[in-house]
């Protein structure tokens, strides 16, 4: 096991993905690299700020690095718990600014496929959440995917909320959720 010093998780070591036995760079993965890739993660994960164009402007994850998004690929393929939980935080922090913003959540795609489904060069983060979550079956047309199902995810699978990121996100979450059920909209 590898104990990432800089967010306190263990990850087991690199396993050999039987369909893509090598990394990026023709090498069997190793724990530098294992390192290299769970800091990108982290690092994103918690430094991620939705932009926001001003008021009432609907944020969308767009704009994600090729390096955070094959970070997260890596990562998904060593430690698939690992993934989910910075995946859980980014969307936690989107459905955060969208209830800010508009009190209310919003279509999570940036495009939507003809099959309805989520495309992986559009909405990677996306994609690889639902990879590992199976939140979504992607051989179905999906209708809508709303801003909230991270936050839904975090309610099923409370394990999540050891991360003191994900539990502050998730607790703002609640505190404005109970002020639009009171009808308070902005503080």
């Amino acid at each position: 096991m590898l104990l990432a010093s800089s967010c306190n998780l263990e990850i087991p070591p690199p396993a050999i993905d039987n369909d893509n036995p090598k990394n990026s760079t023709g090498h069997s993965p190793n724990i530098g690299d294992t390192t290299s890739l769970l800091r990108i993660i982290v690092q994103y994960a918690e430094g991620y700020t939705p932009v926001s164009g001003g008021n009432n402007v609907v944020n969308k994850l767009t704009g994600v690095p090729d390096s955070v998004v094959n970070a997260f690929r890596s990562i998904r393929k060593i430690s698939s718990p690992v993934a989910e939980e910075y995946l859980s935080l980014i969307f936690l922090k989107v459905y955060y600014s969208h209830l800010k913003c508009c009190h209310q959540s919003y279509e999570l795609r940036t495009t939507i496929p003809g099959n309805g489904t989520i495309d992986s060069l559009s909405d990677p983060l996306l994609y690889e959440f639902n990879l590992i979550t199976n939140y979504f079956d992607n051989s179905k047309r999906i209708e809508f995917i709303h801003s909230g199902m991270g936050h839904s995810w975090v309610e099923k699978n409370k394990r999540l909320l050891k991360n003191t990121k994900i539990r502050e996100t998730f607790e703002k979450i609640k505190l404005i959720s109970d002020s639009i059920n009171k009808g308070i909209y902005w503080n």
